[in-house]
């Protein structure tokens, strides 16, 4: 019998939410999938990590923090792919640009999915507010690349899915000798196209582009310099970019 995959989502991710995400992906994988939202699982790591534990796990933003936490309890994946994770920052300033992305995200007025994906973390923070909001600090402070390369030290292969114009968090403040130890502890790091809330607006996409592109070779300054949303993944981004870089 195949073993779930563990969907771990990240900050104010709601249950229905985890489970319409883990619905998705078996759909169209024919694979089980579970998911599991963000304060569930960080309210009880030690039960978290029963599910995780020798079972593929992907982990969206600081659902790789609840899987650290998990860990802590002896815990060990089969294998983790980490997508769009924490990098540290000022709290203030996590908590502005969330704000702004949960409000004012271009991508709201023209993804219906990412609609429904920001109403879930309002009402998740509605109902958990001293459990998320409580974490937030800690998410500011977590080493997530150290933690990915403790992981793949140990055994566990590891894959990291960094996103073009994450908005969320400032990939180039990322010291590029960290991407190169993660490469050569044999972390897999890749960049593919998209806001922070990708995933959990187009979790088959996102899973799909993560499989099919190269490995990350560039500088890691070029992923995402100044919180910049150039290009075409986006329509109409730049109104929302300038205020994003003023929150910086």
């Amino acid at each position: 019998m195949t073993r779930e995959t563990i969907v771990s989502l990240g900050f104010a991710s709601s249950r229905e939410q985890a489970d319409s995400v883990a619905t998705l992906l078996e759909q169209h994988s024919g694979l089980p999938f579970r998911g599991v939202n963000f304060s569930s699982a960080i309210s009880n790591p030690e039960a978290f990590g029963e599910h995780i534990h020798d079972r593929d796990v992907i982990a969206h933003s600081a659902g790789e923090y609840a899987v650290k936490l998990a860990t802590e309890y002896g815990a060990l994946p089969r294998s983790a792919t980490f997508i769009a994770p924490p990098i540290p920052e000022r709290v203030r300033r996590l908590v502005w640009r969330g704000a702004l992305i949960g409000y004012d995200d271009p991508a709201t007025r023209f993804d219906m999915d990412e609609k429904i994906t920001n109403f879930s973390a309002k009402t998740e923070i509605k109902r958990h507010p001293i459990l998320n909001f409580g974490a937030i600090a800690k998410l500011g402070h977590f080493a997530s690349l150290d933690y990915a390369l403790e992981l793949q030290k140990s055994g566990v292969p590891v894959t990291i899915g960094f996103m073009e114009h994450d908005g969320l968090f400032n990939l180039s403040t990322i010291d590029p000798d960290a991407i190169t130890a993660l490469r050569g502890a044999g972390v897999v790091v890749k960049q593919i196209r998209g806001t922070h809330t990708r995933f959990t607006a187009n979790p088959v996409n996102t899973m799909n582009e993560i499989a099919m592109a190269p490995e990350l070779v560039a500088p890691i300054s070029t992923l995402d310099p100044s919180l910049s949303f150039r290009g075409t993944v986006l329509p109409h981004l730049g109104a929302f970019a300038a205020r994003l870089r003023s929150a910086a």
